[in-house]
C-alpha cells in the first residue's frame, strides 16, 4: 500500500501536534482533513485565538473542520 492510498484525518489542537501533522504532509501522506477545536476568545479583548494546528492547516490548504461536539451529526457525515 502506498502513502497516497491512505486517507488520513488528523485530530489535534495543542501546539506540539503541529509537528506530527507537518511530518505527515511533508512525508507525502494523503491528509484529507484536519480536525481541531473551535477558536476560543482570549485576553482582555476576547479576540478569537486560533490553534497552531488550524494555522498550519490553513497555510497548507488542508480541509479544516472545527466541530463544537465530535458527536455532531453534521460533523460525522462530513467525515464519511
Amino acid at each position: 500500500m502506498e502513502k497516497k492510498d491512505l486517507k488520513i484525518v488528523f485530530f489535534g489542537t495543542p501546539d506540539f501536534a503541529v509537528e506530527s501533522l507537518k511530518r505527515l504532509v511533508e512525508g507525502g501522506y494523503n491528509v484529507v482533513g484536519v480536525v481541531t477545536m473551535p477558536d476560543k476568545p482570549a485576553g482582555r479583548g476576547h479576540h478569537l485565538l486560533q490553534s497552531d494546528v488550524k494555522k498550519y492547516a490553513v497555510e497548507n490548504g488542508l480541509h479544516l473542520m472545527q466541530p463544537v461536539k465530535l458527536k455532531d451529526e453534521e460533523f460525522v457525515n462530513e467525515l464519511r
